[in-house]
Order: C-alpha cells, then structure tokens, then sequence
C-alpha cells in the first residue's frame, strides 16, 4: 500500500513541471544566461562599494524567475560568482554566504516549485501564490543588497576594501552588457504573463508550450 501510495501520488501530471523548470533553468544557464545576468548586474552596481556582492543578488533574484529551485541557483552562481568575489579580495565567508543567502529567492519569486507542491497538498490557487510571492520576493531582494551596503561601510575588509570596484562612465561596451540579457526579460514575461492571464498551465510553462499557446490564441483571435 505505502508503494502504491507514493507512486500514486508522484505521477500526477501537474507534478512534471517540477523536472521541466529545472531543465529550463539548466538549459538557460548552459546557454550563458546566468552569466550575462551577472554580468549585466555587475555593471550597473560596480561603482558601488559591494557591488559585486549586490550583483549576485540581483542576478539570482531573475534567475529565479526561470527555474524556481534554490539549489538549482546556489549551484550555478558559485561556479559564476565565486570567483570574481575572490578575485577583489571579498571574504571568502561573505562571497559563499551572499550566494547561499540569495539562492533562497528561488523558492519564494514565481514561478517557485515550492509554491507548485503546496498548492496542490492545500488545494488552492498556484497562481494566487505566484502573485503572492512578488513583493515579499523583491522585497527580500532589497534587504539583502541593503544588508551587504550597510556591511560594506561598517567593515569594508569583507568586501576587499575601501574602493569600489569601477570608476568612469558607462562605455558602449558597457550598455551592451547591460542589455545583453534581453532574451530573459522576453522569456520571463512570456511564461509568467502566460500563467497570470490564464493562456496556459505551469507544466505548460515550463515544458516550453507557453509559445505554442500563445501563438494559437493570436491566430483564434485574429480568426474571430
């Protein structure tokens, strides 16, 4: 009985949005988008003392708008972030609890896999709790990168010293970079304007047939 009982009750389709996030997220980071988040968030803040430190919360806030997993962001930010924090002397303690201390963004910013399972135990709304985890979600983002601001003044040693990691104006380059991750903000806005309007479930979402969904509703629209 307890067999059958838990095969029952993990093959429910709802529940295939769990490994198809994580494979959103998996494919979106091989294809360098972790990496340009980062990077983009490093030019914004880099004149800011910690900076660097702000930049991988910002940059795993929007990561986790892809895969929802907070492992699945601790993984892939300390292959990324880790070292250029090292490399400008911040404190190896502070660099690792900046990335483990964000990545639970991941479970709290839609579309949070968390949010999936329990709205199924407690039978409510997944898109009530996505829109629920918005603000306490950006929220949290804004305490942390206040948080490393506030350390950064009091012990700037955690954050390799008293300068700030950049100096000057922004250079073409530099806009380049900003905007290079233009294809997240589109998938993003995508999957979850998709889920909040209703054009498609969350495993829909994640499998990757929010564009097909999409795409039918424009042509029955234009039909009518």
């Amino acid at each position: 009985m307890l067999s059958t009982t838990a095969f029952q009750g993990i093959r429910e389709y709802i529940f295939g949005v769990i490994p198809l996030f994580v494979l959103m997220g998996l494919l979106s980071n091989v294809a360098g988008a972790s990496t340009e988040l980062y990077q983009s968030f490093h030019v914004l803040l880099r004149r800011i003392r910690g900076g660097l430190g702000m930049a991988t919360v910002g940059a795993n806030a929007v990561f986790a708008t892809i895969t929802g997993v907070s492992v699945a962001s601790a993984a892939v930010f300390s292959k990324v972030s880790l070292g250029p924090m090292t490399n400008l002397k911040y404190d190896k303690k502070f660099a690792l609890g900046t990335i483990a201390g964000s990545s639970v963004l991941g479970m709290l910013i839609p579309p949070s896999l968390l949010f999936i399972i329990y709205g199924m135990l407690a039978e409510v709304s997944v898109g009530k709790l996505f829109i629920a985890g918005i603000i306490p979600g950006i929220l949290l983002s804004f305490i942390f990168c206040l948080g490393i601001f506030v350390l950064s003044k009091l012990k700037p040693e955690l954050v390799g010293g008293e300068s700030s990691e950049g100096n000057g104006k922004w250079t073409r380059e530099d806009l380049k970079t900003i905007f290079r991750p233009w294809a997240i903000g589109i998938l993003v806005v995508l999957m979850l304007g998709g889920l909040y309007g209703g054009y498609f479930t969350p495993t829909e979402a994640g499998g990757g047939r929010c564009l097909r969904r999409v795409f039918d509703c424009y042509i029955e629209e234009k039909a009518e």
